[in-house]
């Protein structure tokens, strides 16, 4: 969270950013979003309370102007907010 928090993915070795993932640099959160419902099943609320302000307040689809993978769209932010939503019922 202090190295890349709102970025896709996190190099842990360099602890930057990783750009060349199917996501790029766009500010998707896609970690942050693909992690709520494990966050929410073991009980972490803090984090889960941490990760639903980001997506409320910072969650913009609008940097991916290239193509991604409907397969990983899929699976990683419509599943993650499904699910999200399922289990936390806040719209």
């Amino acid at each position: 969270a202090d190295h890349a928090w709102g970025m896709n993915e996190v190099r842990p070795v360099s602890r930057v950013r990783n750009c060349e993932s199917v996501f790029k640099c766009s500010l998707a959160g896609v970690t942050i979003v693909d992690s709520m419902s494990t966050l929410h099943i073991m009980g972490m609320r803090d984090e889960f309370e941490r990760g639903k302000a980001w997506i409320r307040e910072e969650l913009d689809f609008n940097g991916i102007t290239f193509y991604v993978s409907a397969f990983e769209v899929n699976i990683r932010l419509v599943g993650g907010l499904l699910s999200c939503y399922a289990l936390d019922g806040d719209p």
